[in-house]
């Protein structure tokens, strides 16, 4: 699990970031062995969901395809960074990357 926080040693401040981190939505699961993925981003906030995707320039490379899941289906990402108006509901980023899995988000919620 990846969690985008740095620890700062006290122990309590610590773990309130960390339960923070996985019931908000920041955590998610990678394969590093396929790829690093520090700097995945997902939030949602007024019907729009905002990702960015680990990478460089806005497209996404040609060996990575990514969905966003929700209720309605999925939704092919074309580019590394973006921001979608959606119904309410749960919604989720999966990565493949050279056919392999990669990264698989904790859902975030669209009100």
């Amino acid at each position: 699990m990846h969690l985008p926080l740095t620890l700062s040693g006290d122990a309590e401040r610590d773990t309130e970031a960390v339960l923070k981190g996985l019931s908000d939505g920041s955590a998610y699961c990678v394969f590093d062995s396929v790829a690093p993925a520090w700097g995945l981003r997902l939030s949602a906030a007024a019907k729009t969901v905002t990702y960015s995707l680990p990478g460089e320039g806005a497209a996404l490379e040609a060996e990575t395809q990514a969905w966003l899941y929700g209720s309605d289906g999925a939704t092919e990402l074309k580019t590394r960074e973006g921001a979608l108006t959606l119904p309410a509901g749960a919604y989720r980023l999966e990565a493949m990357r050279r056919g392999r899995p990669w990264i698989f988000s904790n859902a975030v919620w669209v009100d």
